[in-house]
């Protein structure tokens, strides 16, 4: 009898935590480029990750890193004043910030401006401070607990990137409709409970086939 139950037990363990994994769900746009939107903006390569519950938009993680491959061109754009990300279609809760401003303040629906942090742009979560930019560096952020208030697009091309460099007479990269291709990754509690799950039918299948 405890034989039995141990094999359905795992038959709907298995099932119910192969059907979990979205809520580890990871996007990934990568290899943006500055294109014709800003061309006296450093080159710089721009990574724009998300990770959590994309299906409710809550409690995600996203980081910004941008890899600098080539020096400014002016004096204006040697550092970056702001930056903002929408991956959805409204933002509550842009959470807190860590990287290369430090524990900046965070504006929610605010898009950039030349001035930072402009105040409109809904969906758009936005950042002001200064990180110097310099050749074959990397600046990251990464906001931890944001809540957008409805599920994240899984469509990069809805996605907009938007970077500051320089200040009031600076520069804006601005980069609406990214291409990528969307990756997904199970949390590790999801993989081990699943594991778990798969031990009595390792056993069943021992008997059965032997």
């Amino acid at each position: 009898m405890l034989k039995k139950l141990l094999i359905v037990g795992g038959f709907a363990m298995a099932m119910a935590f192969s059907t979990g994994v979205a809520h580890a769900d990871t996007m990934t746009v990568t290899g943006v480029t500055n294109g014709p939107s800003c061309p006296n903006c450093p080159a710089a390569n721009y990574t724009l990750t998300v990770s959590g519950n994309l299906a409710t938009g809550q409690d995600l993680t996203v980081t910004l890193t941008v890899n600098f491959t080539g020096a400014p061109t002016t004096g204006v754009d040697d550092f970056v004043n702001a930056v903002a990300f929408k991956i959805g279609n409204s933002a509550t809760n842009g959470g807190t910030l860590s990287g290369a401003f430090g524990t900046a303040p965070i504006t929610i629906n605010s898009g950039i401006s030349n001035a930072g942090c402009s105040g409109h742009g809904n969906g758009f979560i936005c950042s002001s401070g200064s990180a110097t930019v310099a050749q074959g560096t990397t600046l990251t952020w990464t906001w931890t607990g944001v809540d957008m208030g409805g599920p994240v697009s899984t469509d990069p091309s809805n996605w907009s990137l938007k970077v500051d460099y320089g200040g009031h007479d600076g520069y804006i990269i601005s980069e609406d409709g990214l291409n990528s291709v969307p990756t997904s990754a199970p949390e590790p509690g999801t993989l081990a409970l699943l594991g778990f799950g798969l031990i009595p039918l390792l056993g069943f299948g021992r008997r059965f086939f032997a």
